[in-house]
């Protein structure tokens, strides 16, 4: 009876302690500690000797219906405008042939009035009224040929859009040919930078799966951007 006794006392210590080991071993540790380390991005730059051509994959060619004088030339092939820039500028030679020929015709008709009034008056002077209508008919036609010509033709060639020149058949002081275009452009995302091979040693510290910004640099100093992704 003895024995039962202090089995019943000693049963409630036991219990307790298997709750409190419970409690220590089961329960999740909320106060637990991580470790966070640090991650850097860091810029590396790499320079690189290479040789490369611009290619242009699509251009827009702009040319002219007529042969005009070039007055001036702004721009050179490989430079960059903007859109609405003038490129090249055409003297107006021809508007002053214009009017020096719609003179002419205004002395030459006179001429054809008195030489009338004279044949009226018995002079023999049919041969020459003949000749000088003939004279008086080709002059208008040039004149409205020219006249023609001048509605078509523009003072100036712009950029339509932001572009690079490609070519530009055009010279300061010379003439242009209506058979080739005088310019030649293309847009920033239509040129590709064909290239040679870089040896594997100039990049060792470049991974396949990176992310890279390649500037090339002309020998003017002129500047291209581009992101692309290393691959093998």
């Amino acid at each position: 009876m003895r024995k039962k006794d202090e089995i019943i006392w000693i049963m409630p210590a036991i219990f307790i302690f298997i709750i409190l080991f419970m409690i220590k071993f089961c329960t999740p540790k909320v106060n637990q500690k991580y470790v966070i380390e640090k991650i850097t991005r860091e810029n590396l730059e790499l320079f690189v000797n290479m040789k490369g051509t611009v290619v242009a994959n699509n251009v827009t060619k702009i040319g002219l219906d007529v042969n005009l004088s070039v007055d001036d030339v702004y721009y050179k092939a490989g430079d960059f405008v903007k859109k609405g820039d003038v490129i090249v500028k055409f003297s107006d030679y021809q508007k002053n042939e214009l009017n020096e020929k719609r003179m002419l015709l205004v002395i030459k008709n006179r001429e054809l009035r008195n030489l009338e009034k004279q044949k009226e008056l018995g002079a023999d002077v049919s041969q020459k009224i003949q000749e000088l209508r003939g004279e008086i008919s080709g002059l208008e036609i040039e004149i409205k040929d020219e006249m023609r010509n001048t509605r078509l033709v523009q003072r100036s060639v712009r950029s339509p859009f932001d572009a690079y020149i490609v070519k530009i058949n055009a010279v300061k002081g010379g003439i242009t040919n209506k058979n080739e275009p005088i310019l030649i452009l293309a847009k920033r995302e239509d040129l590709k930078i064909v290239s040679e091979s870089v040896k594997s040693e100039k990049v060792k510290n470049l991974n396949i799966g990176n992310v890279a910004k390649i500037s090339i640099f002309r020998r003017e100093n002129k500047k291209l951007e581009k992101k692309k992704h290393l691959k093998n």
